[in-house]
């Protein structure tokens, strides 16, 4: 993250990720929501990280990967967004990018 923070790190992402995130901190972490929403400020803010914008037609696509790969919408849609900006490395705990032999996940430890 610190990586991230400074710069040195570019990594992309669309806003599916930050709601994930959020919801996460508010719902499993039982972070308060105002304690939520500066880590999220706090990530937005980073300078290696930039949002990418959600694609309409990437929707019926991500349908598609959800059954053929038993993923879930959001996964799905992730995949895609990374095909589409030749991503091949995804930060995730999540094992199901494992299902895409394309991908590499790296493994974060959540704080």
């Amino acid at each position: 993250m610190e990586e991230i923070e400074s710069g040195a790190e570019r990594v992309k992402t669309n806003v599916f990720t930050i709601a994930e995130i959020t919801h996460i901190l508010i719902t499993r972490e039982g972070t308060r929501p105002q304690k939520a929403r500066e880590r999220i400020e706090a990530l937005l803010d980073c300078q290696g990280l930039s949002l990418v914008n959600v694609d309409k037609d990437f929707c019926a696509e991500a349908l598609n990967l959800m059954f053929k790969y038993a993923v879930d919408f959001v996964d799905a849609y992730h995949v895609l967004t990374m095909k589409a900006h030749g991503i091949t490395d995804i930060y995730s705990l999540d094992p199901h990018y494992d299902r895409f032999t394309w991908i590499k996940r790296l493994e974060i430890s959540a704080r």
